[in-house]
């Protein structure tokens, strides 16, 4: 049965991320994640009620944004 034909509720949105999936992806720890949702700085994220998810375009677009040429780059 292909996607198209599936119901909405039959399958999950696999493109949203849980904090540890989207620390997996990154390589960095969970916590960093926590802390940077607090502190600032970090990549866009979603609620879901209490839930936390993370696109994968908005980690490519913060990994991106990371980029520097040398030390006096860093904000």
């Amino acid at each position: 049965m292909s996607n198209e034909t599936q119901s909405p509720s039959s399958h999950k949105a696999d493109w949203l991320l849980r904090t540890a999936d989207a620390a997996a992806y990154l390589g960095v720890s969970a916590s960093l994640l926590n802390k940077l949702r607090v502190l600032g700085g970090g990549p866009k994220y979603l609620r879901l009620g209490k839930a936390v998810r993370y696109s994968q375009d908005d980690l490519r677009e913060w990994v991106l944004s990371q980029k520097y040429e040398n030390t006096s780059q860093y904000p």
